[in-house]
């Protein structure tokens, strides 16, 4: 019986190890499809929010980021508006509206009329 009960956790401990590394994979895959790189999240990391709320929002295009001036700028495709966003804002999570996908501008809280 011993063996039967460690052989099933050793297949537990396998399974696990599969998912966690299928997942690793999955995330690592999607990263390098919207162009981040390890090193980016590192060294620039106001390029890979740009790409990561790009990539999130098709509303939203990412124009360029400024490492020194701590800024990191977009583009509405809609109404062409240009919104900056400085890195101590991202820190905190105060985002324009505008940058949010679930968010929607229009709403005022209230549930739609009816037609």
């Amino acid at each position: 019986i011993l063996i039967w009960v460690f052989a099933i956790i050793a297949i537990l401990f396998v399974l696990i190890a599969l998912i966690v590394g299928g997942a690793t994979y999955f995330a690592y895959s999607k990263m390098k499809d919207m162009g981040l790189t390890p090193e980016m999240l590192g060294d620039n990391p106001g390029t890979a929010f740009g790409k990561i709320v790009e990539a999130t929002n098709a509303d939203i295009e990412f124009v360029s980021s400024d490492k020194e001036k701590g800024i990191v700028t977009f583009r509405n495709k809609k109404t062409g508006e240009t919104i900056t966003v400085d890195f101590e804002s991202i820190k905190a999570g105060d985002l324009p509206a505008g940058l949010d996908p679930g968010q929607n501008e229009e709403d005022s809280g209230e549930p739609p009329a009816a037609e």
